[in-house]
């Protein structure tokens, strides 16, 4: 919120602080000293006028104010990071996470590429795939017959259907229902930097 004040010591603030409401700031709640300017043209002594405010009964873990962005206004965006259960009002064990699906075929992958287009070529030998197209090539006429009609719309569900059966054998993924862990976040990230640099000195 744009408070237009002093987001510690402001009318504002000092009202939203006050008996019956008992709201703070969250970034001063959690750090101590003066924030940052949060409008572009801001002074360095004002302290910030825009923050978020939150209630005793919220357990927030961290708060911080983001660098300028132009995209998305002239004040500087604020973020804060609540526990669920403060919010929901249930405990974390019957929070349930739902995770998105993840297509298994990567195109950009050379092993999980070469992969699908092997079962891709191994079904299309077994169903005849190119002698049915060519079949189907040889009768087309325009308009097209009904029997014509009805052939390439058979062979475009075999196509469709061999598609999905090769890109669900390209690979594996192993679901990952495990708790969050810092330390394995923290190598994932060293795996990932290690790639992107070896990609980028490759060409």
């Amino acid at each position: 919120m744009d408070s237009n004040e002093n987001v510690t010591n402001g009318v504002l603030s000092r009202r939203l602080a006050g008996d019956g409401i008992r709201m703070r700031e969250a970034v001063h709640k959690l750090t101590e000293g003066r924030g940052p300017p949060t409008h572009f043209r801001g002074s360095e002594k004002s302290n910030g006028d825009d923050g978020i405010w939150v209630s005793d009964d919220l357990e927030v873990v961290g708060a911080s104010y983001l660098p300028f962005d132009h995209e998305i206004g002239d004040h500087r965006p604020v973020m804060v990071d609540i526990l669920s259960r403060s919010i929901l009002g249930v405990p974390k064990k019957t929070i349930a996470i739902v995770r998105p699906k993840a297509r298994k075929l990567s195109s950009r992958v050379p092993r999980i590429r070469n992969n699908y287009l092997s079962v891709v070529r191994e079904k299309f030998k077994i169903h005849q795939v190119d002698k049915k197209l060519r079949s189907l090539e040889e009768r087309a006429s325009f308009p097209p017959t009904q029997d014509v009609e009805e052939g390439m719309e058979k062979l475009d569900n075999l196509v469709e259907e061999i598609m999905l059966q090769a890109e669900d054998q390209c690979r594996i993924i192993y679901p990952a229902h495990y708790e969050f862990s810092p330390a394995v976040k923290g190598w994932l990230d060293k795996c990932h930097a290690l790639q992107w640099l070896l990609r980028y000195h490759q060409g």
